[in-house]
C-alpha cells in the first residue's frame, strides 16, 4: 500500500488488524519513485492529462469526435472495467468502465451512467456501437471475450437493438499472439507480459480489482483504466 502511495489506506487497515503503524515519508516517496519507475505509467505513453470519466450524452459525442479527430487512425484499443458482483458498489453484470484510445487519446466511457438513459443509450450507438462494427477499423483488445460480454450485458434504455450490435472490427490480439509464423499454437501470454516485451516495461496492476463501480473513480484508478 505504501508503495502505492495508499498511506490512509495503510493506517486504516493496521487499526482493522491491530498492528501498530508508521511511515518514514522519505522512504515512502523513494518506494513510490521506485515502482514508478518500474511499472509502465500513463505519461509514459500519451502526453496527455489523466482523463475524466465520460458520463453524459453530449461529453461522449464530443470525447468520440476529438478520438476521432485527433489524428489518421484505423486501429484502436479497448479494455473493460467491471465490479465484482458480491457486494460491490456498482456490482452486476455489465460494465463499469469502457476505455477506448487511439496513438493520441483515451476516452474513459461511464457506461452505467449513459446505458440507464434513452439519451445516453443513443450516445453509445452512434460512438462506441459504431466504431465496434466499422469496416476496415480494428478496435483491438486482449483476452477480450469477456470485455465484450460485460458490455453487450450492460442496460439498454429506450427500444430497439441494443447499443454494442456489432462487433465486426474487434481484433483480440492474445488470440493473434498465440499463433506463430507457422500457425502453431503458442502458450497464452498475459497483457503485463506483452506490454514488458513490446513497451520496455510490465503494467502496474495495483488497481486491477479496485471498486470500479464507485463514484467518482480516482486518478489512479483513471490512470490505471487509461
Amino acid at each position: 500500500l505504501e508503495e502505492a502511495g495508499e498511506i490512509e489506506a495503510a493506517h486504516r487497515l493496521a487499526e482493522l488488524w491491530g498492528v501498530d503503524y508508521s511511515f518514514d515519508e522519505e522512504a515512502v516517496a523513494a518506494a513510490i519513485a521506485t515502482r514508478r519507475a518500474k511499472y509502465l505509467q500513463w505519461d509514459d505513453l500519451v502526453k496527455q492529462d489523466v482523463p475524466h470519466l465520460v458520463s453524459t450524452p453530449e461529453a461522449l459525442t464530443s470525447a468520440f469526435a476529438h478520438l476521432e479527430g485527433a489524428g489518421p487512425a484505423t486501429t484502436y484499443g479497448f479494455d473493460v472495467e467491471w465490479a465484482d458482483p458480491d457486494g460491490a458498489p456498482g456490482g452486476g453484470a455489465g460494465a463499469s468502465l469502457l476505455q477506448v484510445a487511439s496513438r493520441h487519446m483515451a476516452v474513459l466511457v461511464d457506461v452505467p451512467a449513459l446505458s440507464s438513459t434513452p439519451a445516453g443509450a443513443e450516445a453509445l450507438r452512434r460512438t462506441v456501437g459504431a466504431l465496434f462494427d466499422r469496416a476496415r477499423t480494428e478496435v483491438v483488445g486482449f483476452g477480450c471475450k469477456q470485455d465484450l460480454g460485460r458490455l453487450r450485458s450492460s442496460p439498454h434504455a429506450g427500444g430497439g437493438p441494443h447499443w454494442l450490435s456489432g462487433t465486426g472490427a474487434v481484433v483480440d490480439l492474445q488470440a493473434t499472439l498465440q499463433v506463430d509464423g507457422d500457425g502453431k499454437k503458442r502458450m497464452a501470454t498475459g497483457l503485463s507480459a506483452v506490454c514488458e516485451k513490446y513497451l520496455g516495461k510490465p503494467l502496474d496492476k495495483v488497481e486491477q480489482c479496485s471498486a470500479w463501480g464507485s463514484r467518482p473513480l480516482t486518478e489512479r484508478q483513471r490512470a490505471y483504466a487509461a
